[in-house]
């Protein structure tokens, strides 16, 4: 596999400035692994330091479209470093992404900015592409997420009357039963028979679905990055003292992938004393008719299973 290839690609479904600014840091560290091959074949060390400086620029590129994505501000008007600023204090960046920000900032940002004697070895250099790299596929995936959801919720204010048709007594259902409903009112109106399923990504998905529920129901809060104890649900809902989760698996569902999605869900439950949650599998050809069946987890919570009726039953 190779994680450039993958993050252009996947770049592809994002707004075509953010895209076309994607691309632009990863071409920083295409042109860094020639300095590195480089710095070997020709025996020249001073290429190391090459290759820093080129992590370094697609660090700063990829901070840039985060903050024009989950900020929507124009990082012409700032510098690189405010930016950097921004994200270190405030909450806007995922717990994972936060970690891999952190770390190649403390490693291979700060002392290159501030040294200019400091010099690389190969295995410092090696480091600091493998860093940049997985930072920027990390931190796509979040950008991908967020800017899914506001699209979708755009998309979905607008049809919201002929969509909230559908919707059988929503005003009077259960919390529990408005999160079901919506969750299969997104399935119906928004993935069934959609061409591009098989190229869809999960991230893309749940950023879709919380687009979608936010839209429909402005009373219910829709957390996409909500962390408690290193718990993260992929969607956290929460309607005055209410809380439900959702978790959402791209494929087909199996008995192995149901008792995974179980097992995990019910921990999230127990973390965020919730009493239900969603499960919701979404195949590449979703042309089939949904169903629901509800599980317990080993908890007893309530675990509802939302999955096409043409599901592999074996492991």
């Amino acid at each position: 596999m190779d994680i450039l290839d993958l993050i252009e690609q996947n770049a592809n479904s994002l707004p075509e400035v953010t895209a076309r600014g994607v691309t632009a840091a990863i071409r920083h560290i295409r042109r860094a692994e020639k300095h590195f091959n480089d710095a070997r074949e020709l025996q020249d060390r001073e290429l190391l330091n090459d290759v820093v400086y080129r992590t370094n620029q697609a660090f700063e590129g990829m901070l840039k479209e985060a903050y024009r994505a989950l900020l929507s501000k124009d990082p012409t008007k700032v510098s690189s470093y405010q930016i950097e600023e921004e994200f270190s204090e405030g909450g806007v960046l995922a717990r994972r992404v936060r970690v891999l920000f952190a770390n190649y900032r403390q490693d291979w940002r700060n002392p290159a900015t501030h040294d200019h004697t400091m010099t690389f070895s190969d295995q410092e250099a090696l480091i600091a592409i493998m860093s940049v790299s997985t930072f920027a596929a990390v931190l796509l995936d979040q950008i991908t997420e967020v800017v899914s959801a506001k699209t979708e919720q755009e998309a979905t204010r607008q049809e919201r009357g002929v969509l909230s048709d559908e919707l059988d007594s929503y005003e009077n259902l259960s919390f529990r039963d408005q999160v079901i409903s919506l969750v299969e009112l997104f399935l119906d109106s928004r993935m069934r028979q959609r061409e591009e399923m098989p190229s869809i990504r999960e991230v893309e998905i749940i950023g879709r679905l919380a687009g979608f529920v936010s839209a429909m129901d402005e009373a219910i809060v829709v957390q996409e990055q909500a962390e408690h104890d290193n718990a993260q649900p992929d969607l956290l809902l929460r309607k005055e003292d209410e809380i439900s989760l959702i978790e959402v698996v791209k494929g087909r569902r199996t008995r192995t992938l149901t008792i995974f999605a179980r097992d995990r869900v019910d921990e999230l439950l127990s973390c965020y004393q919730s009493s239900h949650a969603v499960v919701v599998f979404v195949p590449d050809s979703p042309d089939g008719d949904y169903y629901r069946d509800e599980i317990a987890g080993k908890s007893g919570r309530s675990i509802m299973v939302i999955s096409p009726s043409r599901w592999d039953r074996e492991y």
